[in-house]
């Protein structure tokens, strides 16, 4: 798993949550719009890092 993707995806949160504890939470824990998985596991692939940003960016905007 590249670091430097899993460094950008936890900036990312970061930055929509506006807190590292909840960023650190979202990316452990099981997510519903991700098909049940932990996001941190989806970021072993390109396609699954882009499927987190995907929804980091609509929780940002809430068109969640």
């Amino acid at each position: 798993m590249p670091k430097n993707r899993i460094a950008q995806i936890r900036a990312l949160a970061e930055k929509v949550f506006n807190n590292k504890q909840q960023a650190d939470e979202f990316l452990r824990s099981k997510h519903p719009a991700l098909g049940g998985r932990i996001p941190l596991e989806l970021l072993k692939t390109k396609a699954g890092a882009q499927k987190v940003e995907d929804l980091l960016m609509r929780i940002e905007y809430v068109v969640y």
